[in-house]
């Protein structure tokens, strides 16, 4: 059995971007080819987001090692420390880790190499051993679609209707994206690119106060070179949601919740017996199992009662660390670790697993799927 995980898109624009490619369709075309060469050989486009493969990766080597029938693993993920962790707990187990084979392609991060009883080995005519390219280099790939590209007519300039403002983006303010996000032309040849860390944004006008802390590096905007003129409902407040470095969600704080609204719940769910609803009061009444429901509907909280029912819901954890529901109302992180630095229930609290996770915004999505980076300090 052969699973690899990755992002389809990201890669391909990267490949395309360094001129190994002619476009994301080649990649396509491959990843297509290849899972359908074996029954068992399956490349899994995990899409958008930080993360997402890791933690696919960590489930897989989980779920193998552990199983009988399972002879051998050949792990290749020794580029990245993330998986140090998991790794860790096979490696004073002789028995479990003779069976996982660390599979080497290029450099292998710190603590690879302190690791004991793993066997190591390296495929040099399957995987790349040098990193891809930072900046995009002349390969014969590109200098064919460089000819090509020559060798067509000018497109006819068209004018827009008249009535229609005509926007000129100054180049002086335009903020390259990093390379995995750009939606990128094969047929044009790309500027070296400019990586989330070193990001700046530059803001005019009035609205740098707003989100000065931000870069965006999102996947619309002046990417392709076309800006949207379509009328926009400013007045809508944009939903995010933020994570950490190392891809966990982090929660927001609620508003300060009302104690007689508090009480009030409490007396309502003494009197019935039953709990609420979450998915009904907190998903717009969004409730699947209907009048079959066991808990609580109609009649509706006020905004109080549901702001006192959302803190009694962020006391439920989430099964997912990277959660990408953008109305998810579970717990992600501990809110009095969060808010006071410390929980006053070390060993009860429902969300102990959390307690000493990184509780720095590093990233955060809206609902386009944008993503911004937080400014270095």
């Amino acid at each position: 059995m052969v699973h690899i995980y990755v992002s389809l898109d990201k890669l391909a624009q990267k490949l395309t971007q360094v001129g190994l490619l002619k476009g994301g369709y080649e990649f396509r075309a491959f990843a297509q080819s290849f899972s359908v060469n074996q029954p068992l050989f399956s490349i899994i486009d995990v899409g958008q987001g930080k993360e997402r493969a890791d933690y696919r990766i960590k489930e897989m080597l989980r779920t193998f090692s552990d199983n009988p029938t399972c002879k051998h693993i050949i792990f290749g993920g020794c580029h990245d420390q993330g998986y140090l962790l998991n790794l860790d707990q096979y490696k004073h187990d002789q028995r479990k880790a003779e069976r996982i084979t660390l599979l080497e392609t290029t450099a292998s991060a710190r603590g690879f190499a302190e690791l004991p009883n793993f066997k190591k080995t390296r495929f040099d005519s399957v995987f790349r051993y040098d990193p891809l390219p930072e900046h995009q280099y002349n390969s014969p790939v590109q200098a064919q679609v460089q000819a090509q590209v020559l060798a067509q007519a000018p497109a006819p300039i068209v004018s827009p209707p008249p009535g229609l403002p005509v926007r000129q983006m100054s180049k002086s303010n335009a903020v390259a994206p990093p390379a995995p996000l750009i939606e990128n032309n094969p047929a044009v040849t790309a500027s070296p690119t400019v990586t989330a860390s070193k990001l700046v944004a530059q803001s005019t006008g009035s609205s740098a106060a707003a989100d000065a802390s931000w870069a965006t590096v999102g996947k619309t905007g002046a990417g392709n070179g076309t800006i949207s003129i379509a009328s926009n409902n400013s007045n809508k407040k944009k939903k995010y949601i933020y994570y950490n470095e190392e891809g966990h969600r982090l929660d927001e704080p609620l508003p300060p919740r009302d104690r007689n609204a508090a009480d009030a719940i409490d007396k309502r769910r003494d009197k019935a017996g039953r709990n609420f609803c979450n998915n009904w009061h907190l998903s717009n009444g969004k409730c699947n199992n209907g009048d079959f429901c066991n808990f609580q509907h109609a009649p509706k909280l006020n905004a109080g009662e549901l702001n006192a029912l959302r803190y009694k819901a962020r006391s439920i954890p989430c099964k997912r660390v990277d959660c990408e529901n953008f109305d998810c109302y579970l717990g992600h992180q501990c809110s009095f670790e969060r808010d006071q630095g410390y929980c006053p229930f070390p060993d009860n609290c429902k969300l102990k697993e959390t307690h000493g996770m990184d509780k720095t915004k590093y990233v955060r999505y809206d609902e386009d799927g944008n993503e911004e980076y937080a400014r270095p300090k």
